[in-house]
């Protein structure tokens, strides 16, 4: 995975080189990220037979909204073709339930990551200022660490003590991710370009997920229930890039005489 970084370092210094006689302008981004069963993004659900109370215990790992933002640089090498890069913070958002009769028990808790995305665009002009944006390319996630959350009732020794807990191991601190969408481009003369874009990325799971649950009134013992909790998502991405900056510019006529 070291390699992968370094590969990406390397690959992101050149194309800044290789830039320097192109349109290069810097900007923002902002995020929702929106669980959806069309994307494989979906529950988990694990259900167990405790053997000391008997009753059946259901898991379940949800998904719920979230969020990224960041900032981004863009290379624009013809006005129908550029490359786009930065680096965006991400949450996401999980809902962890536990039921058996006469109970049900949820936390909830969020797992955050870094990203450096490499994408190429292709635009088809739609009208005068109006563009259709297509978007390919990979992502470097980089994950902080593990994640352990929990909920307790009761004293340790009570017959109302109960205990759920998650804990989410990093399986990896760096891993990439396919990037693709689309989405249109609105662009001005002296005030920079607008972007409203849809993204969805493809990576597999880089949690190792486990949870307990103990209920001292059932007698319910259960360790280590592995359930997913991160996958593929998807999200809408407004962006706004600003004009080429004026030492850019100055560069330029410069590099012209």
């Amino acid at each position: 995975m070291k390699r992968c970084a370094i590969v990406i370092f390397v690959l992101l210094f050149s194309l800044v080189a290789i830039a320097q006689d192109k349109k290069i302008s810097f900007g923002f981004v902002a995020e929702p990220i929106i669980p959806t069963k069309l994307f494989r993004i979906t529950k988990d659900v694990k259900t167990i037979t405790d053997s000391a109370s008997m009753n059946q215990i259901i898991f379940t790992s949800t998904p719920r909204y979230g969020y990224a933002f960041g900032a981004i640089m863009k290379i624009d090498y013809t006005p129908r073709l550029s490359f786009e890069t930065g680096i965006n913070y991400l949450v996401r958002n999980y809902k962890m339930e536990v039921e058996e009769p006469g109970y049900h028990i949820s936390l909830s808790f969020n797992e955050d990551s870094y990203e450096i995305p490499l994408t190429v665009k292709y635009f088809l002009r739609l009208a005068d200022r109006l563009y259709l944006s297509n978007a390919v390319g990979v992502s470097l996630i980089m994950i902080p660490g593990s994640v352990m959350t929990k909920v307790v009732n009761g004293a340790e020794n009570s017959e109302d003590y109960y205990i759920f807990e998650q804990h989410s191991y990093i399986m990896r601190t760096m891993m990439p991710a396919f990037k693709g969408g689309f989405g249109l481009n609105y662009r001005t003369e002296n005030s920079g370009q607008l972007y409203l874009e849809t993204y969805y990325r493809l990576f597999s799971t880089y949690y190792d997920t486990r949870l307990l649950y103990y209920n001292a009134a059932t007698r319910t013992d259960q360790i280590n229930v592995k359930i997913k909790s991160i996958g593929d998502y998807f999200g809408f991405s407004l962006k706004y890039t600003f004009p080429p900056s004026d030492f850019i510019k100055r560069t330029k006529k410069q590099q012209k005489k």
